[in-house]
């Protein structure tokens, strides 16, 4: 099981909204780590009293636990007070449950999502398809991100239009990430419905994946018109991982002659965030671009390297903790803390000193 970042380092109004939405559901994390069991079941007799949604669930299959295939169990859920329509009886729901020890002779329920009432993840109706198959010791989020996937990819062989489930699962994948969850999100990558490629190129960027990243330009390209499409960009600001294979891929796109709004600066940012020496060589590049914008990252993150700053992560922002925790260099002189950072009014200036620091200390920095 891998955690990453679950906040960007520039928030934008898409992302803030995104989280916004999102907290009213649970992540896949949260659910799993709080409960006793994780099962397949039907749910029937669902009614609401209060705000507790009470019910019987036939136990289909586990995933956690030790409840077993065929029992039933009495359940109740807190919904809280943002459910605008509760039909009851209401019709059996079949889905993944995920439930705590309660009370002698019943288990309460973690809602997926209580403003929605949506009690659990829905699963398909056809047995998984080979791609999102697991093994019995797989990690339990992943068989639920698996399932609930697949229940996506079931439901929009018959809709064209987006879909909240596929958004719900997105959400349940929040801070997660493992080669199950990157399997889903490449289905939904290669998907013939432009929202759902959308979805899964913007997850799988979000995770630093290097084969999408050299693959993002070309298919972007093709999803000019899909307002899904925004986030992708957004997604670069979560890309933390040193490795010269993505550090590569994020030079191509800076230096990227393709057009895509965005893109270039998205890539610039992400590497100025991580200014390692690997790094280097792409940021110096930036101090040609026409753009201010570039110029900045390229000036920055060369600052940043020579001024001993850590990679900037989402834990460094608040009150800009991660300047605090500079750590000088051989690098770190009277004249690079002088340039440290960017002044518009001196852009040229700034731009012209990091260009001849580059170049006295390229022989010794090129990787």
């Amino acid at each position: 099981m891998h955690k990453i970042p679950v906040r960007p380092f520039f928030a934008s109004t898409v992302l803030l909204l995104t989280v916004a939405v999102s907290a009213f559901s649970s992540t896949g994390l949260e659910l799993v780590s709080h409960a006793d069991q994780v099962v397949i079941g039907t749910a029937r007799s669902l009614s609401k009293v209060g705000r507790q949604a009470v019910f019987q669930l036939e136990i289909e299959r586990r995933l956690q636990g030790t409840l077993r295939p065929g029992e039933v169990v009495a359940v109740e859920c807190d919904t809280g007070t943002y459910i605008a329509q509760w039909k009851e009886p209401s019709p059996p729901q079949r889905g993944i449950w995920f439930l705590r020890n309660g009370a002698v002779g019943r288990w309460t329920c973690d809602a997926v999502e209580a403003r929605s009432g949506i009690l659990s993840y829905p699963i398909a109706q056809q047995p998984l398809p080979q791609d999102l198959k697991y093994e019995k010791s797989a990690e339990v989020l992943d068989k639920v991100v698996l399932e609930a996937g697949a229940a996506v990819l079931e439901t929009v062989k018959n809709n064209p239009r987006p879909t909240y489930l596929a958004l719900l699962v997105r959400n349940s994948t929040e801070g997660y990430d493992s080669p199950a969850v990157r399997r889903l999100f490449r289905l939904y990558a290669d998907s013939s419905r432009p929202w759902l490629k959308a979805i899964g190129l913007a997850e799988l960027v979000k995770r630093g994946d290097v084969p999408t990243l050299l693959r993002l330009e070309k298919e972007m390209a093709t999803l000019s018109d899909v307002p899904q499409a925004k986030r992708i960009i957004y997604m670069f600001d979560w890309i933390r991982d040193p490795n010269p294979e993505t550090i590569a891929a994020l030079g191509k796109l800076a230096s990227s002659k393709s057009g895509i709004e965005g893109l270039n600066l998205a890539a610039a940012r992400a590497l100025r965030a991580m200014h390692t020496r690997e790094t280097l060589p792409y940021l110096a590049d930036l101090l040609d671009s026409k753009d201010l914008n570039m110029r900045t990252e390229g000036v920055l993150g060369l600052g940043f390297f020579a001024s001993g700053v850590p990679i900037v992560r989402a834990e460094g922002m608040p009150g800009l903790d991660f300047l605090n925790k500079r750590e000088a260099t051989k690098y770190t002189t009277k004249e690079t803390t002088e340039y440290f950072g960017f002044d518009p009014s001196r852009a040229d200036e700034f731009v012209v000193f990091w260009k001849d620091w580059w170049l006295r200390h390229r022989a010794e920095l090129s990787p």
